[in-house]
């Protein structure tokens, strides 16, 4: 996966290896904004008088979160166009108290539908399939020859159970 290039294809493995790292840093970002409130010099009031100091976490968070949305997308052969509703689920998620709760819950919502949709297998218009799989044929011939192999593996226990 190349991490620059934003019409790159992502596989549901990096997608989640990528979240979750996303949601630590942002974590860890809003810890850091907590933590300048616990100090007696600076409030989190202060903070949030300059607005770009307190939303800047959550844009960062918005930007990374479209990026990783828009390379999943790809994989599944559509437009990345979709991945822009990040904006306004970080924004969202950037109101105080409860009003926040219902954008997690439609980003929890969508992030899962990523997380699970199947991907194009072989390449598509958005470049080649990152698993490595030449095209829809290539992965067919190789999901009958495991099954064959596992229908024979099978029967070889059963008849040794039957010969004992």
């Amino acid at each position: 996966m190349r991490l620059a290039d934003v019409t790159a294809r992502m596989t549901r493995t990096s997608f989640l290896r990528f979240s979750l790292m996303l949601a630590a840093a942002s974590a860890l970002a809003l810890a850091g904004l907590a933590r300048l409130d616990a100090s007696p010099h600076i409030s989190l009031r202060d903070i949030a008088a300059t607005p770009w100091r307190a939303l800047l976490p959550h844009v960062f968070a918005g930007l990374l979160a479209a990026w990783l949305a828009a390379a999943r997308l790809h994989d599944m052969n559509r437009r990345g166009w979709g991945a822009l509703l990040a904006f306004p689920l970080a924004a969202g998620l950037a109101l105080p108290g409860i009003a926040a709760a219902p954008f997690g819950t439609i980003a929890a919502i969508l992030w899962l539908t990523l997380l699970v949709s199947p991907a194009t297998i072989g390449p598509n218009r958005f470049g080649p399939d990152p698993r490595g799989w030449q095209s829809q044929a290539q992965f067919d011939r190789q999901a009958e020859l495991l099954a064959e192999q596992t229908k024979l593996a099978m029967l070889g226990r059963r008849g040794l159970r039957y010969y004992r």
